[in-house]
């Protein structure tokens, strides 16, 4: 069962305990009702309670079972051991909002750099980034090939080949060479692709993985 999130949403409590809580709506936000839907156990959220008076706090999932009644199902994160917590009197702040251990995660994930496709590959140097918005390593690249004749590629970053990737030969069988060295782009940096004996090679393809460091 997947686990969703929504923009921008946020509402109060003022209910005690460790059961269900009842919420009330903020101008300029949306509810979870709105964003998740209500009435069905598999609409399931993460979302965050933070009671700032009585220092207090929970993270986990839970659906809404009506319009307005959150039902905490679990917690992975509390000011109580990791268990639901018993809050007290007083108004608190309900937010779906993201695990860390999720973030580090989809951050680690390999991401898509772009799928490049050369019709009549020739000599040359191909700008793959002009200027790197944020920091990222050039992990892979995946399904290196033509669809006929060879050709040898290098990706360089800012004129430095990177280990791994640096004259590669290419044909028609494909191939997933993987960077080992050399790989990191700092932010600002260019990453080219270098194209050089180049002999009959058509239809050239290949996708540039790559992580968020």
């Amino acid at each position: 069962m997947a686990s969703k999130f929504a923009n921008l949403v946020k509402e109060i409590t003022v209910s005690t305990g460790s059961g269900n809580l009842t919420l009330s709506s903020m101008p300029g936000y949306q509810t979870a009702a709105s964003a998740f839907g209500f009435g069905v156990t598999t609409d399931v959220f993460w979302y965050s309670i933070i009671d700032v008076i009585g220092n207090a706090y929970e993270m986990g999932t839970g659906h809404m079972s009506d319009a307005t009644t959150l039902v905490r199902d679990t917690v992975t994160f509390s000011s109580n051991s990791n268990l639901h917590v018993a809050f007290g009197a007083g108004t608190k702040v309900v937010i779906n909002s993201a695990p860390q251990a999720l973030i580090a995660l989809l951050e680690s994930m390999p991401i898509t750099m772009g799928t490049c496709f050369i019709t009549s590959p020739q000599n040359s140097t191909i700008v793959l980034t002009s200027y790197a918005e944020f920091a990222f390593t050039i992990d892979r690249i995946d399904n290196l090939v033509t669809a006929a004749g060879t050709i040898t590629a290098t990706i360089n970053i800012n004129g430095v080949p990177v280990t791994g990737l640096t004259n590669l030969s290419v044909n028609n069988t494909p191939s997933f060479p993987t960077a080992s060295a050399q790989n990191l782009v700092s932010v600002g940096q260019r990453v080219t692709l270098v194209l050089t004996s180049m002999a009959g090679a058509t239809n050239l393809e290949f996708t540039t993985k790559m992580s968020r460091v």
